[in-house]
C-alpha cells in the first residue's frame, strides 16, 4: 500500500529519461509465506515402509513499513534480523513410528545362516 507518489521515469527530448524517486507518505509491503513438507523412507530392495515424519508446517513473515523518511521492518526470518537474540531452538522432528519396532533393513538376506553342519 503506498499514499505518495511512485517512482516514475519522465521522458525529455533529445536528453534521454530523467528518474524521479518515490516520495512516500506512508507505505508498506508485507509477505507471509508457508510450507508443508512430509519425509519418507523405503528400503531400497524391499521397498518396505522404514520410516515417515509425518507433515511438518513452517509459515514466515515480513512486514515492511514507512511513514515519511522513518522506515522499520517486522519479521521472523534470521537472514533478515538486525539484532541477535536467543531464540528458541528449532522443534524437533519426531518418528511416527516407534523405531523399536522397525525392521532391519540394513542386513542383507543372504547373511543369515541356517543350521547345519
Amino acid at each position: 500500500m503506498l499514499f505518495g507518489v511512485p517512482s516514475l521515469a519522465a521522458p525529455i527530448p533529445l536528453a534521454g529519461s530523467l528518474a524521479i524517486p518515490e516520495l512516500a507518505l506512508y507505505k508498506s509491503q508485507k509477505q507471509r509465506s508457508t510450507a508443508k513438507i512430509a519425509l519418507l523412507a523405503f528400503a531400497k530392495k524391499s521397498g518396505a515402509h522404514v520410516y515417515s515424519s509425518g507433515s511438518l508446517d513452517g509459515q514466515a513473515y515480513d512486514k515492511r513499513f514507512r511513514v515519511l523518511f522513518v522506515h522499520w521492518i517486522r519479521t521472523d526470518l534470521p537472514e533478515k534480523q538486525k539484532r541477535q537474540t536467543q531464540s528458541e531452538p528449532p522443534p524437533r522432528w519426531l518418528p511416527q513410528s516407534d523405531p523399536i519396532n522397525l525392521p532391519a533393513t540394513n542386513v542383507p538376506a543372504t547373511s543369515r545362516h541356517s543350521g547345519g553342519g
